[in-house]
């Protein structure tokens, strides 16, 4: 967590027992720009980690969105972490 502004990783720690969740979302288009461009996003998922206020909504605070190969034979993830 030290990717995380001191305040967040606090509150992360804090709320992640009740709070926290992982979610898989459609891909945002902002990855495109981020990995290289051989990179076939149809091959990869991501993945929103954060807090919600209860099991039935959705995450209200993103700490983390992680973008993850599914191809096995070609393992790659790349992280990008709440500013």
């Amino acid at each position: 967590m030290t990717n995380l502004e001191p305040a967040d990783q606090v509150i992360f720690a804090l709320q992640f027992e009740e709070c926290g969740a992982a979610e898989i979302v459609p891909l945002t288009s902002h990855w495109q720009s981020i990995i290289q461009p051989e990179f076939n996003l149809e091959n990869f998922s991501e993945v929103i980690i954060g807090l919600a206020q209860s099991a039935d909504e959705d995450i209200n605070d993103i700490f983390a969105r992680v973008l993850i190969s599914r191809n096995p034979a070609v393992p790659f993830h790349h992280i990008l972490w709440k500013r």
